[in-house]
């Protein structure tokens, strides 16, 4: 069961949109997908309005019904789990809650056995959570987005990082003098960057307008492209892993 986690270094870095993109590209290569969503706000609903009526999964954890239930399908095999809009005191709630991190832990590890061969992505707010951290660390890639500038550079030289985790720069402008400066002093750092830069393509805030995944919405722009490269790089990891003894 490939795992892959993203997890912005600040709010605001693309990831939901980054999460939806690489998701469809892997269902686009004939692979069953599952997104999981843990943003308070509920911004990965945004992009499937025609989801079913199911409870998402905060309030599955709240009023603790069947994890499973709160799954939809937006096409064949491309299958979602968003979190839901959630206030501040029922997020307190759940992050406190034991059973609803039994109730988790239990749904994912089910799922798995069920769908090994199912690709999850974890699509995690960058604030501070309990229910999703016992899986960081079980990811076979740990994507934290960044975007090349000031605020993200404060916070990487501030970061810890842990085994199978890498600095994915999104939104880059190669026309950015400060991007590209900023890009450079990384590359001369300890910081494990992804080989993978997504640049910044008007196809995906149109997408996003639209509503649509990325590839949906345009599947011959230059962000396509670099998503189908960063899926393949994802395979490679994936291969390494399962090779190790």
């Amino acid at each position: 069961m490939p795992l892959i986690v993203l997890k912005g270094l600040r709010g605001g870095v693309g990831t939901t949109s980054t999460t939806i993109a690489l998701a469809r590209q892997f269902n686009q290569q004939n692979k069953e997908v599952l997104i999981i969503d843990n943003c308070t706000e509920n911004i990965l609903s945004f992009y499937f309005p025609e989801q079913q009526k199911n409870l998402p999964l905060s309030q599955a954890l709240l009023k603790e019904t069947p994890i499973e239930e709160s799954i939809f399908y937006y096409r064949p095999h491309y299958q979602i789990l968003p979190f839901g809009l959630v206030n501040m005191k029922d997020n307190l709630l759940l992050q406190l809650s034991f059973s609803a991190k039994q109730s988790l832990s239990h749904f994912l590890t089910t799922f798995i056995q069920l769908h090994p061969n199912t690709i999850i992505l974890m699509d995690l707010q960058h604030t501070q959570d309990t229910l999703f951290t016992p899986w960081i660390e079980k990811a076979d890639v740990f994507l934290t987005m960044v975007i090349a500038e000031s605020n993200c550079h404060i916070r990487l030289n501030q970061h810890t990082f842990i085994e199978n985790e890498y600095v994915l720069i999104n939104q880059f402008r190669a026309t950015s003098q400060i991007h590209q400066d900023f890009y450079q002093f990384w590359q001369a750092t300890s910081f494990p960057l992804c080989p993978v830069i997504l640049h910044q393509d008007e196809a995906s805030l149109e997408a996003c307008a639209s509503r649509l995944p990325l590839y949906d919405y345009r599947a011959n722009c230059m962000l396509v492209e670099e998503i189908s490269q960063l899926t393949q790089w994802c395979f490679s990891l994936f291969e390494r892993k399962e090779g190790q003894p």
